[in-house]
């Protein structure tokens, strides 16, 4: 799912984790993808550049109910992945589920979505 045709792949690991690690950025990366979550749960919309291999449906981004660092928040569904009440997954829908776990993963759906990554 990534797009390496931006600013942020021109960064080694460790400058791109000390980037994400700062209270601002943490911050801004919860802001943008909150706002994207929200912006395409209201327009019924999937993520444009990935879908689930068995449904072939366009994945919904979502955030984990709780969250353990702003690398472990984020993750791309199935549409047909239902949740309980406290955002557990039951076992009756499609089980699905592409972790967002790096700052370049985050930047690139932000930057497909939206036309601006973390670092635009």
């Amino acid at each position: 799912m990534a797009n390496t045709n931006t600013d942020d792949f021109d960064l080694n690991t460790g400058d791109y984790i000390r980037f994400t690690s700062t209270q601002q950025s943490v911050k801004l990366i919860h802001t943008r993808m909150g706002d994207l979550i929200t912006d395409l749960k209201r327009r019924r919309k999937g993520v444009q550049r990935a879908c689930c291999p068995v449904h072939g449906e366009k994945s919904r981004s979502a955030q984990e109910a709780q969250l353990n660092g702003v690398m472990d928040s984020y993750f791309l569904a199935c549409p047909w992945r239902r949740q309980e009440d406290d955002g557990r997954a039951d076992d009756l829908g499609c089980n699905f589920v592409d972790k967002l776990k790096s700052p370049a993963q985050i930047s690139s759906l932000l930057k497909s979505e939206t036309g601006q990554s973390l670092l635009a």
